[in-house]
């Protein structure tokens, strides 16, 4: 039960995604796979670089995972990572383990530990860092749950909720903080660093319609931005789905105040071989920065084979 896969990925300079703005093109490409030694252990590698002018992340990882029973699990995993920046390069040596553990139906609890293994004579910045966290299930789905991380390279806290009103009406919020600095944040080197909440809720209206609302607050070295979402989801016929979604967002930079203004909207298809969506969404920027952009995306997924 083996499996494996590959990719390529490319962001042109200029890209408007806050955590790719750097007016650098990246480019990123790795491969991976999975699979089963043994009905309780699983085995995963993993390689990616990222590139961005001069500078590069490289990382490779193996990672294991066994199921000591139907409640405890073990995991293992050691991570090669090479970071070049433009203010010197370092290549460190990383181990982790991870233990979790189910009590009844609801609770579930884990811990990780990272100790760095080598660090290039001084060149890796030291990484080590421990967590624990936990998620409870409670009611009809909703849960709530939380994660604290302590490392060399900064603290992190996380809680995190859902609960369900009504089964076709639910709640939900989270909140991050970390104590990253302009000096040691960087998208390349850390991509899903992320401060802030976020709030919203959804609603089921009918078989055919759903709507959701969002606010969300993001909190990054130098910037600070909220942003206000409404959607509306549409499935008129089965496999097909239709949608909208507004939005009303505010960047602070430091050098002045930019609002956004977003209009877009999508459509798909889903059927047992093939997945496509697609969204035009058209954004109007005043303050700070003045420009209208047109934006599209779309997707296209397909199953040639059970393997592929």
């Amino acid at each position: 039960d083996w499996s494996a896969g590959a990719w390529m990925r490319r962001v042109d300079a200029g890209y408007s995604i806050a955590r790719y703005d750097t007016g650098e093109e990246v480019r990123e490409h790795g491969a991976e796979f999975r699979g089963q030694l043994s009905p309780d252990i699983d085995l995963y590698g993993r390689y990616s670089r990222a590139e961005r002018g001069a500078e590069y992340l490289e990382q490779s990882q193996l990672t294991g995972e066994w199921r000591i029973t139907d409640v405890d699990t073990l995991s293992a995993e050691l991570r090669r990572v090479d970071e070049n920046r433009y203010t010197g390069q370092g290549i460190g040596t990383l181990g982790a383990l991870q233990y979790k553990r189910r009590f009844g139906n609801m609770l579930d609890l884990y811990g990780t530990a990272q100790v760095t293994l080598d660090d290039d004579g001084g060149k890796y910045e030291s990484n080590d860092a421990v967590t624990l966290g936990g998620n409870y299930q409670f009611g009809n789905l909703s849960s709530v749950g939380a994660e604290v991380t302590q490392g060399d390279r900064g603290d992190a806290a996380q809680v995190n909720a859902e609960y369900r009103l009504t089964p076709d009406h639910s709640i939900y919020g989270n909140y991050t903080f970390t104590n990253a600095t302009s000096s040691s944040y960087d998208s390349l080197f850390s991509p899903t660093q992320r401060d802030g909440w976020t709030l919203g809720q959804r609603w089921r209206l009918s078989n055919q319609v759903n709507v959701f609302n969002e606010s969300q607050y993001l909190k990054a070295p130098n910037e600070t931005g909220l942003a206000h979402t409404f959607g509306m989801d549409f499935y008129p016929g089965v496999g097909w789905n239709l949608g909208f979604q507004l939005q009303d967002a505010e960047l602070d930079r430091g050098a002045g105040n930019i609002n956004r203004r977003a209009v877009s909207l999508s459509g798909g298809r889903t059927s047992s071989a093939t997945q496509w969506s697609s969204k035009l969404e058209w954004r109007k920027d005043s303050g700070a920065e003045r420009r209208v952009q047109w934006v599209t995306t779309n997707a296209l997924t397909h199953k040639f084979s059970e393997s592929l």
